[in-house]
């Protein structure tokens, strides 16, 4: 059975992402990029963190009848361990990574999005080439493709939703979505996670949070509408996977504490 994995956007960026402290029950990752297939980087390359930050930016078309497909990309912008930035060796110019992510949803703004399913991958990109991430009407792609960009991308590790919710406060604006998902490696590709162990049971606690003014719903043909996102910012985290009970409270609390800083 795969791993599962935690993870979290914040909305109120990065640096406020590093400084919040590891929640109880967070595990430590060990990534090796040098075991990577092909090597992402050389040897001492090898770091351990238990958050990764990064930015998200999303593509979605919606039916009139109210289902949609949103395609995300995840940008990796950076890691902390304890609450103290880690700077890995070679991230950022030897390699980048990122979480590619697909979700298929009813309902949608103003109402909360009902999630039928999200699935995910994380990928690598050797030699860091990829660009920066834009989501317009015409869709979400990096700014270099081909032959130094996405088309030579490198899948690490993949995963499924087991639950996944979303609310919408009226009162601030802020849209936040919540996802649990399998976490498991690619084939070949288990160096790369040193550590937790991929016997561990993690899981994917995804809160996605959106500030007013990021979303963007444009018109489209035949009554579609086109809704756009650019530069929300997460964390991701592994952590034990949690009981039903302990899993829906950890939920609400999440979103209790989201809907207290919105109004700071």
């Amino acid at each position: 059975m795969g791993r599962r994995l935690t993870w979290g956007v914040l909305g109120l960026g990065a640096t406020i992402a590093y400084c919040l402290p590891a929640a109880a029950g967070v595990l430590s990752f060990t990534f090796a990029p040098s075991a990577a297939s092909p090597p992402l980087a050389g040897a001492g390359t090898t770091f351990t963190a238990d958050k990764i930050a990064y930015t998200n930016n999303v593509f979605a078309i919606g039916q009139p009848d109210g289902t949609s497909v949103a395609h995300r990309i995840l940008p990796v912008t950076g890691f902390s361990l304890n609450g103290i930035a880690v700077t890995p060796a070679g991230f950022g110019s030897a390699y980048g990574l990122y979480f590619d992510v697909t979700d298929i949803t009813s309902s949608g703004p103003p109402a909360p999005l009902v999630f039928s399913s999200s699935i995910f991958t994380l990928k690598a990109d050797p030699g860091n080439h990829n660009g920066a991430v834009s989501s317009t009407i015409a869709g979400i792609a990096f700014a270099n493709l081909g032959s130094t960009g996405a088309a030579d991308d490198i899948a690490l590790a993949s995963g499924t939703m087991v639950t996944g919710k979303a609310a919408f406060n009226p009162a601030t604006g802020v849209r936040t979505t919540h996802f649990v998902e399998t976490f498991a490696a690619a084939a070949g590709e288990t160096g790369f996670f040193l550590a937790p162990a991929l016997g561990a049971e993690v899981t994917l606690d995804f809160l996605n949070t959106t500030n007013p003014g990021l979303l963007i719903i444009t018109p489209g043909p035949g009554g579609t509408t086109i809704q756009t996102i650019n530069g929300a910012f997460g964390v991701a985290q592994f952590v034990p996977e949690p009981g039903p009970i302990a899993l829906l409270g950890t939920g609400l609390v999440g979103l209790g504490l989201w809907r207290k800083r919105s109004r700071i």
